[in-house]
């Protein structure tokens, strides 16, 4: 299965320390690069950035259709 996630869950999860409850039920988790941007390098000081720049099923990929970006 495909997960791909936004910001606030993974915020959230790794604020409350719960970061490693999405591996357990997903395995790898998917991060368009700028939601990547946002977690970890425009908010390296906060809360939970580290947490996530370090979790290994984390993976990156950029957005291929800007198009439909832009419409959503």
């Amino acid at each position: 299965m495909t997960v791909i996630s936004d910001a606030s869950p993974l915020v959230s999860l790794s604020r409350i320390e719960a970061l490693e409850l999405l591996p357990t039920i997903y395995g790898t988790v998917t991060l368009p690069d700028a939601v990547w941007n946002e977690v970890v390098v425009d908010a390296e000081k906060q809360p939970g950035a580290k947490a996530i720049r370090n979790a290994s099923w984390i993976e990156t990929q950029a957005v291929s259709n800007r198009d439909l970006v832009r419409a959503l």
